[in-house]
């Protein structure tokens, strides 16, 4: 039988966690471990999981705190690592942040997977409480390293509904096949935080590895709760400076002619609208991001 390993990173997630655990207690597939890699430990969360473990009882909870705050790349790479070596063959990537209601949400992925061949199947994914789509697949643009999330903020469509392979999906919620790993490698964990799904997910299509969108499972997201927004000092920093090491990692030296130029003048045309500590976190984010190898 297919072992599944759910690994999700926690950071001050206390808040949500109930109704994370919830979503896969009440499911009526049973064979799986839920790995929660804590970045942010401490007594309360100690003490919470456990009342959470009998509140909603699962087949079984690795808890791996971390003895510093490693990222979301590395966070991930620890429990990766962990599942493999306890024999895992499918692995489920997921945001703590998500929820889901459908009892028999991981007994169709896991049926789907048996009957399918594909490598990497990912959701549709909702913004929690907007009712309208954040992620139905993506696809990605190299010459200007800007990943695009199909339906992003749109009305849920017929055209939503469709399954295909798409180039690009986040590690929201993304079951990943074991051989993926083997052959593409982890999370990149110079990233810390933003862009290291993306690096994974290019990496993975120049292995020949396709995403499948499959819209016959959805999960809801609550978008950037840990990190603070998308105008977060956080999320500026990190998403100027990922986007820079990305391009110098991935893209083709000719291709640094149009990317750079375009990354540079959108920085600029954002800090006019930004405060001052937004425009001094992106600034050194681009900064650092050059000086990142």
């Amino acid at each position: 039988m297919t072992e599944l390993a759910i690994i999700t990173v926690l950071y001050n997630s206390d808040e949500v966690l109930e109704k994370f655990i919830k979503s896969f207690s009440i499911q009526t597939y049973k064979n799986f471990t839920l790995y929660l890699i804590d970045n942010s430990a401490s007594d309360s969360t100690d003490t919470l999981i456990g009342t959470l473990a009998k509140k909603y009882p699962v087949n079984k909870i690795i808890h791996i705190k971390n003895a510093v705050n490693n990222g979301a790349a590395g966070g991930n790479n620890v429990g990766i690592k962990e599942a493999l070596k306890n024999g895992s063959d499918l692995i489920l990537l997921t945001n703590t942040d998500v929820k889901f209601n459908d009892i028999d949400l991981l007994k169709k992925a896991m049926d789907f997977f048996i009957s399918s061949k594909e490598k990497i199947i990912v959701p549709k994914i909702f913004t929690a409480g907007k009712e309208k789509v954040w992620s139905a697949g993506g696809g990605f643009n190299s010459l200007l390293a800007k990943a695009q999330h199909y339906g992003y903020e749109k009305e849920d469509t017929a055209g939503y509904t469709i399954s295909k392979h798409v180039k690009y999906a986040p590690t929201t919620f993304m079951f990943i096949q074991k051989e993926v790993f083997e052959n593409v490698g982890l999370l990149d964990e110079k990233y810390f935080a933003y862009f290291e799904d993306s690096d994974f997910i290019f990496r993975s299509n120049k292995k020949g590895y396709k995403i499948f969108y499959w819209p016959a499972i959805d999960v809801e997201h609550l978008v950037s709760y840990t990190t603070g927004g998308k105008a977060s000092l956080f999320v500026l920093y990190y998403g100027a400076r990922n986007r820079i090491y990305f391009t110098k990692k991935n893209l083709p030296f000719y291709k640094w002619f149009i990317t750079f130029p375009y990354i540079l003048l959108l920085s600029f045309c954002r800090l006019i609208k930004y405060n001052p500590a937004q425009r001094k976190a992106t600034i050194k984010g681009v900064i650092d991001g050059f000086k990142l190898s």
